[in-house]
């Protein structure tokens, strides 16, 4: 099998985790930089070896991919990649996975379903964290009542120090790491999302507020997210979904800032990317005046208030269980250690290794809600998941009622 993108941050935890399952053969890293893929590929197993491709060259991507069964991309920017990879995948045949988490390639890629089916190939998209773990997570959460009208999809910090990490893949030339660039273009200009059974455009970062596990409730905030245009395609009793994070009030006011000045055309994405990431990962970087006393009022604010954080992935499903309107709210019993990388592409060989032992077997293009069991999902995880609770199942599960009908 062939991993796209292997030799960087989110690729090498697909190709170090897959190199231990025993129904792969090999392992190929294909990057434009060869050398960077063979860096890529030292010190693994026997199984992992590197070559050259370019995700631009459509002629010499369908040859490669010719001679594999499976190939994993990691390849972003994914409004860039994710068609051009895919239409590769179809004319060769070849079965594909991707971790693409941006709602307009999103559309763009579920545009090939006919192409794919009628190749006879299957074709996986959003099978990361969220989306992927988020997806299987929802499932779960509407399995669990009657009827779901309502869907959360949602992420974010549990504590105000856990999103240190976000900042971390920066290069040594000061260029903000993929991941905050991404995640500053999907809190900008509009989204879509699925509002009173039809898709709207609106501005990201509205609230809601969802109860909490463990009493209370939680101010979240939309963002660009394929959960939403995805969700509603399989199951249609939804009539509203939306993509959330959770996030300390702090940062929450820092991107509403930069989402004003993005949209004023201030500042560029880059620029923007740039200075969250300094904020987030604690660089020591001068923070703008009015920035350091935002950050002072909402920490204490938060204290005050003792702010509750939604666990750091989870789904929440809204609708009628026995005539009443209840909550369901689905998360997982602790994580995926080792940061963005493992906890996006673990998953993501996770659904590989369903797709190899027949778990998914639908041809055509679909999101991981459309054919992937939950269950088989989970189990598989387990093993890779460092509970809260040892005691506890995977996962956990909210019911709340809500009203009487």
């Amino acid at each position: 099998m062939l991993v796209l993108g292997g030799a960087g941050a989110m690729g090498q935890v697909a190709v170090e985790t897959i190199q231990n399952f025993p129904s792969v053969g090999k392992v190929v890293i294909a990057d434009l930089d060869e050398k960077r893929a063979q860096c890529a590929a030292r010190g693994l197993s026997d199984k992992v070896s590197a070559m050259r491709a370019d995700g631009l060259d459509h002629n010499a991507l369908v040859d490669i991919l010719q001679s594999y069964d499976y190939v994993i991309s990691t390849l972003g920017p994914f409004y860039l990649f994710g068609r051009r990879v895919l239409s590769a995948a179809i004319e060769a045949r070849t079965d594909y996975i991707d971790i693409c988490d941006d709602w307009e390639p999103t559309l763009e890629l579920l545009e090939l379903h006919d192409e794919a089916k009628s190749a006879g190939i299957r074709a996986l998209i959003g099978a990361g964290a969220s989306p992927g773990i988020s997806n299987m997570l929802a499932v779960k959460a509407i399995a669990n009542l009657d009827s779901a009208h309502t869907l959360y999809t949602g992420w974010g910090a549990t504590s105000l120090t856990e999103e240190d990490e976000i900042g971390s893949t920066a290069d040594m030339a000061g260029t903000p790491a993929a991941a905050v660039e991404h995640w500053v273009q999907q809190f900008s200009g509009e989204i879509t999302v699925q509002e009173d059974g039809a898709y709207v455009s609106q501005p990201p970062l509205q609230k809601h507020i969802l109860p909490h596990p463990e009493g209370g409730r939680c101010d979240v905030y939309t963002l660009g997210h394929p959960e939403p245009v995805t969700f509603p395609r399989y199951f249609p009793s939804i009539q509203n979904s939306y993509n959330v994070m959770d996030m300390p009030d702090f940062l929450i006011s820092i991107m509403k800032s930069l989402k004003r000045q993005i949209d004023s055309e201030e500042l560029d994405i880059r620029g923007a990317a740039t200075y969250l990431e300094m904020i987030t990962s604690g660089s020591g970087q001068t923070m703008r005046m009015a920035d350091s006393a935002r950050g002072a009022y909402h920490t204490i604010r938060e204290v005050l208030r003792r702010k509750k954080y939604m666990p750091a992935l989870h789904a929440t499903a809204m609708g009628v269980s026995n005539g009443r309107e209840e909550v369901c709210t689905v998360w997982m019993n602790g994580k995926i250690p080792g940061g963005m990388g493992s906890m996006t592409c673990i998953p993501t060989a996770v659904f590989l290794l369903m797709m190899i032992e027949g778990n998914i077997s639908e041809t055509g293009v679909y999101p991981p809600e459309a054919h992937a069991d939950p269950d088989t999902f989970f189990e598989k995880l387990g093993p890779y998941i460092e509970k809260e609770e040892q005691s506890a199942p995977i996962l956990r599960f909210s019911q709340t009622e809500r009203s009487q009908r």
